[in-house]
């Protein structure tokens, strides 16, 4: 068949036309192409999210928990210690045994070691047998008295007591922590009104009727004449019936005709407290916090003990000395003006 002109004329344009429409395509699948593989990256990033992310933290939970594995041992003998040491005590040499084992359990997997306090309140058990506030605690080879107020004197065997003990928790054989020069409380303080005499078996439950409060302890840094200025505006008002309680000094005082009493605080050896001196005074947070700003505004010191309920502290320090036995050593003393005559 013959072509004609415009056929011959028009083939390079046709011929155009497919190459582009070629390159087109070519094109077309190309960005396809990209498409498809960004899709691909897409649906792999999704796949790590959702398995590969929690395959690794199933993996790492799997080696925690192998490692918590390698800790039974420790928490179960922990626990047979702890199982041992709630049992009501008994006498035999068996038992003492197996509880001072517990004991070093106990001391061996703590992150801070026992004190020597708190291995004797283990091993007595007190606290532990279930026997509650009827639990004995001590036996007083003294008569123990802490009845207060017109007829009875101002030092109190418990008094004495309860400061020994309070200035013996802030001591330190090692010399690591500073040690309480004195120790100072409100006779106030005790609420039991009792006299225990000699032979008796006190409980905690006595303890508790004696400081019903939760005091803690507490050691402060005062001057010694801004310590006889703290007393002399604690006790030193007309009308007021509490005096001082002390270990590691001797208070004395007189009274005006005012009934108004001006104190003076003595070493042991009875040389005068130096009013530039600043002494470790410990006492309990009530005292330090009071209405007595001299107290109130005395710098905190930081010591282990402080925080430690003062009943906690008399509890550990019987079981530490077995027997209670306060000595009176004449510590707080009136002292009689001469007569005018």
């Amino acid at each position: 068949m013959k072509r004609n002109g415009s056929d011959v004329a028009d083939r390079p344009h046709r011929f155009g036309d497919i190459r582009r429409r070629e390159e087109e395509l070519r094109a077309a699948e190309l960005e396809k192409s990209r498409n498809e593989k960004f899709e691909r990256q897409k649906a792999i990033a999704g796949w790590i999210s959702a398995i590969a992310v929690p395959l690794v933290l199933g993996i790492s939970g799997y080696f925690v928990t192998l490692a918590l594995k390698g800790h039974d041992a420790r928490a179960k003998y922990i626990e047979i210690a702890v199982s041992i040491l709630s049992a009501a005590p008994k006498s035999s040499e068996e038992d003492k045994t197996i509880r001072r084992w517990a004991i070093d359990i106990l001391d061996r997997h703590s992150d801070v070691p026992l004190s020597k306090e708190a291995k004797l309140v283990l091993e007595s058990a007190r606290q532990l047998s279930g026997t509650g506030l009827a639990s004995e605690v001590g036996v007083t080879t003294v008569a123990l008295d802490s009845r207060k107020g017109p007829g009875f004197p101002d030092e109190l065997s418990f008094g004495n007591f309860v400061t020994d003990a309070l200035r013996s928790a802030y001591s330190d054989p090692f010399g690591r922590l500073p040690p309480a020069d004195i120790a100072l409380l409100d006779s106030a303080s005790f609420r039991g009104n009792r006299l225990y005499p000699a032979g008796t078996r006190l409980t905690r439950m006595d303890f508790l009727k004696e400081l019903p409060f939760g005091n803690a302890a507490v050691l402060i840094g005062i001057s010694g004449s801004e310590l006889e200025l703290a007393l002399q505006e604690t006790f030193g008002r007309p009308g007021v019936a509490s005096v001082p309680q002390v270990s590691g000094a001797v208070i004395k005082y007189i009274v005006g005709p005012e009934g108004r009493k001006t104190f003076k605080i003595f070493h042991l050896d009875g040389s005068p407290i130096r009013p530039d001196k600043r002494y470790l005074v410990a006492t309990s947070d009530f005292f330090a916090e009071g209405r007595v700003s001299r107290f109130r505004e005395a710098p905190r010191v930081p010591h282990s003990t402080s925080g430690r309920h003062i009943y906690d502290i008399l509890l550990l320090h019987v079981y530490e000395q077995k027997t209670i036995a306060p000595v009176l050593e004449n510590r707080i003393r009136k002292i009689e003006q001469p007569s005018a005559d």
